[in-house]
């Protein structure tokens, strides 16, 4: 039988996204009731297509 390790942290549940734009906790929206998705951040590149017209734009 495993036991917990008294250092290990609980896990604590991940932020989740609905269709419409809004975060959660839960797996439904309670704004809209859709069910939502984890909200993962884009995958980093180094070889960004786009980040030179991003840079032109933020710092314009």
């Amino acid at each position: 039988m495993t036991e917990k390790s008294p250092t290990q942290k609980p896990r604590l549940p991940k932020i989740r996204r609905c269709p419409d734009g809004h975060y959660s906790l839960r797996e439904e929206c309670p704004v809209c009731g859709k069910s939502t998705t984890p909200a993962r951040p884009p995958s980093f590149s180094e070889k960004d297509k786009y980040g030179e017209e991003r840079r032109k734009v933020l710092y314009s």
